[in-house]
């Protein structure tokens, strides 16, 4: 859903600080704290988009970044930590252009995650979602 319809009040009456990024009917990510979130960023660096493309291999759309990665900065001091709700990509079956979508997606989620540890081995970081681990 989009922020405009996700349920936010129902979480903010009982306490949570709310996140969220969404596209239309499908592909939505969501942070909710009650310890502050700060730093919020849609998408991660590198994030690809997915390619509509005909059963012949034909591009129909160019690459559109999907609702599918949401970060932000909860709590504060030493005992923060940074959160990434993420939505994995289905793909479907091998062979499947969801598939190599998957695999483009994870890819450059490893980048991202290893560029930014390689700068802050440290880092205090959570991976979390919907990893959709069946092809």
């Amino acid at each position: 859903c989009t922020p405009a319809q996700f349920p936010r009040e129902i979480f903010e009456e009982a306490g949570y600080e709310v996140a969220c990024a969404g596209l239309n009917q499908w592909n939505g990510v969501a942070i909710l704290s009650r310890v502050g979130i700060e730093n919020v960023q849609v998408g991660f660096p590198g994030q690809p988009g997915f390619s509509k493309v005909d059963d012949d291999g034909a591009l129909l759309s160019a690459p559109t970044v999907e609702a599918r990665a949401l970060g932000a900065r909860l709590g504060s001091g030493p005992a923060a930590v940074n959160v990434w709700s993420l939505y994995i990509p289905n793909g479907r079956a091998y062979g499947d252009p969801h598939f190599h979508y998957k695999l483009e997606f994870l890819g450059a989620l490893r980048a991202a995650v290893s560029a930014r540890l390689g700068e802050e081995p440290e880092y205090p970081l959570l991976l979390a979602g919907d990893w959709n681990v069946a092809p």
